[in-house]
């Protein structure tokens, strides 16, 4: 629902906008107007995305968008375990694990997570080879890299970035402490210069961050969120607490799918576990990739099980989905160093763990099978108290029918995962020391299969005439359409219900209707947040038309206005008419008849970065109470035409910020290797002065 209600439907509204060459920092349609590239949801300032709605038509550019990325995540990985010294075969193998990981699948509908989350192998690669002595383009390609994770992500996406810095950082500091300082100047030098070139996203994003305001506030953390890191090792084996598709136990523990955010196949997962259980029963230590990656799997866990997690959110599994890649690629070498003896008990201790996991799966069915009615009506009963109109009861029936074709033996993903551990089982319980490495290479294989169908089957696919027919719109929708489009009017729906609005989310976008309402983590202080009744605000002032929904029903009625539209009125001794000529992502042309000076309110929702171009002496646009906005504007005998432009606020600091970053760039390049290095890093050696004192 999100991507047919929300990314859809905007990504239209900028890939329209590109192809004019207008860059679409406005969105006029929903909640009264807002900023809308720096809604870092959207990731309408992905680089890639940007270029493909230069160079196609849309739907070839929205899918091949979402496959490139796709793609390069798997060839990222690809690399990334060709750089630490693993055969190709298996190189190759696990890079698609990680290419169609579940967190990717899960989060398909969040277009800016494996968008930033691509560039992460590639950042290994560079980060490791300068941290050899070896990386001399590092300088350049570290800070670009991290640019680009920014224009791609969004705030909570950026937070990320410091942290795989950090995990970097450790890694050096356990193997001595001058190389962990190195580490620090090599990430503080990317990080430093990358969030400089980027600056006209991450200032924009700052700023639309410090205006809006969130309706929905999270709830307090709960004593059964210390169980999310425990519960996310059923990634192994992620049926055991059921899918999204029906019954979800995770969601017992207030969160939702936990064993899914890391499923990188079976027997990748185990083998994981296994490097970890090997370094800490004894074995070869873990070298500095293996610290590296066990601090993002084990730190992965211990941010789920904090109030942390509130801030980051679950969303950060690619990040330990990386580390567990790495650390099943690791464990290949160790195993094949095992004694026979030793390998023997690690297949007596593989094969406890899978007649346990057996053992708690016959569990859940036959839970189920017993209690499947009251279940159902505990589920039932929760939709009809619930205020979400987003759930029907049939939609959660189907769900709830579908827990043995989801979670039993009917689904092939499913008997795959189970065939795959006993394969494992099998190789290290009767192969000989010079075929178990292909044989483990096999055993992945076959693992990857029910990755892939996992993958492909919770992917939304539709049929392209679907499209369409969205964009033509229903009866009911062009009828709105023909009624405001004459006038740029506003519409009022007054209903809250998805299931029976005409502009469901963020839809009016691709119909060019301006609505009262909207759809958006982040939220302008708009008429629709500042008050939903509306009893503060003038009727006049808040649409043009006002859609009342009874059932199937819909009437439309005229609301009380002045002037064209309400989205302008005129306040001053004799009325003025005022007309809205032509409005796009950046700009409005306005006409106003003659007439004395006087106050041009604009009941659209207020934000700074408005003015007239040129500017008008004297015209300054103010905050009017409760989010509109107010000028002056002089007297005029004739018709007069204004040109409203917007441009978000700190655009030119940033501009300065980012050739600034550069510069800094073609410094450390060309004449002074270390002088990036030394300016960000000055700070840590001041401090470390002062301690050795």
């Amino acid at each position: 629902i999100d991507q047919a209600t929300y990314d859809l439907p905007l990504q239209y509204l900028i890939y329209q906008n590109i192809r004019q060459g207008i860059l679409p920092w406005w969105d006029p349609y929903t909640f009264g107007g807002r900023p809308l590239l720096a809604d870092a949801h959207i990731n309408g300032t992905d680089p890639i995305r940007l270029l493909l709605y230069r160079l196609a038509p849309f739907l070839l550019a929205y899918n091949w968008n979402l496959m490139l990325k796709s793609v390069l995540t798997g060839l990222g990985m690809f690399l990334l375990l060709r750089f630490l010294g693993h055969p190709v075969g298996l190189a190759a193998l696990l890079g698609l694990c990680f290419q169609f990981a579940g967190c990717f699948a899960l989060f398909f509908g969040h277009p800016w997570i494996q968008a930033s989350f691509l560039y992460y192998p590639f950042l290994w690669i560079i980060w490791s080879r300068m941290q050899s002595g070896s990386g001399q383009r590092g300088r350049l390609l570290g800070p670009m890299l991290c640019a680009l994770v920014f224009f791609s992500g969004n705030l909570q996406s950026h937070s990320y970035l410091p942290l795989f810095a950090a995990a970097f950082c450790l890694s050096a500091f356990v193997e001595s402490w001058g190389s962990g300082w190195k580490a620090v100047r090599i990430s503080a030098w990317s990080l430093g210069t990358g969030a400089l070139l980027a600056s006209p996203v991450l200032f924009s994003q700052l700023e639309f961050f410090g205006q809006s305001v969130r309706l929905i506030s999270p709830r307090a953390w709960s004593y059964l969120e210390l169980f999310h890191g425990p519960l996310s090792l059923a990634g192994s084996f992620p049926w055991l607490l059921g899918t999204f598709r029906t019954v979800d136990l995770c969601k017992a523990f207030q969160s939702g799918s936990l064993g899914f955010a890391l499923f990188v196949g079976t027997v990748p997962f185990v083998l994981a576990l296994t490097t970890l259980v090997d370094a800490w029963r004894g074995g070869s230590r873990l070298d500095f990739a293996e610290r590296w990656a066990a601090f993002l799997f084990l730190g992965y866990l211990f941010i789920l099980s904090t109030p942390l997690a509130r801030f980051l959110a679950i969303r950060i599994s690619p990040w330990a989905c990386l580390g567990l890649i790495i650390l099943a690629a690791a464990a290949f070498h160790r195993i094949r160093n095992w004694s026979l003896e030793r390998r023997h008990r690690a297949s007596l201790l593989l094969g406890g763990w899978i007649l346990a996991m057996l053992l708690a799966w016959g569990c859940v069915l036959l839970g189920y099978y017993l209690l499947e009615d009251r279940i159902r009506e505990i589920f039932l009963a929760r939709v009809s108290a619930s205020s979400s109109s987003t759930v029907s009861p049939a939609l959660r029936s189907s769900q709830l029918s579908s827990f043995f074709r989801e979670v039993g033996w009917t689904n092939p993903e499913v008997l795959l995962s189970w065939a795959n551990l006993v394969v494992l089982w099998f190789f290290l319980r009767r192969l000989a020391s010079g075929l178990l490495g292909r044989s483990l290479v096999l055993a992945v294989a076959l693992s990857a299969a029910p990755l892939y169908l996992f993958y492909f089957r919770y992917t939304p696919c539709q049929p392209t005439n679907l499209w369409d027919k969205l964009v033509a719109g229903g009866p009911q929708q062009q009828k709105v359409i023909q009624l405001v489009s004459p006038n740029h009017g506003r519409v009022w729906e007054e209903t809250s219900d998805v299931q029976k609005m005409t502009y469901p989310g963020a839809t009016a976008c691709m119909y060019g209707v301006h609505v009262v309402h909207g759809y958006s983590a982040l939220q302008p202080p708009s008429i629709f947040s500042k008050n939903g009744s509306t009893s503060l605000i003038p009727y006049a002032w808040i649409a043009d038309w006002k859609i009342i929904s009874d059932g199937n029903v819909v009437k439309f009625s005229k609301t009380p206005q002045t002037g064209d539209s309400v989205r302008f009125v005129w306040k001053g001794p004799r009325s003025r008419e005022i007309t809205i000529l032509q409005e796009d992502c950046q700009r409005m042309d306005l006409e106003l008849g003659p007439g004395l000076a006087g106050k041009l309110i604009r009941t659209d929702t207020y934000y700074p970065g408005w003015d007239f171009s040129p500017p008008l002496q004297g015209s300054i646009w103010r905050y009017l109470s409760p989010c509109f906005s107010e000028t002056q504007l002089p007297e005029s005998p004739s018709k007069s035409h204004y040109m409203l432009v917007y441009s978000p606020r700190p655009l030119p600091f940033s501009l300065f910020c980012s050739g600034l970053g550069g510069l800094l760039l073609l410094a450390a390049l060309w004449k002074w290797p270390d002088f990036g290095s030394r300016i960000f890093s000055s700070f840590f050696r001041i401090r470390l002065h002062k301690h050795r004192r």
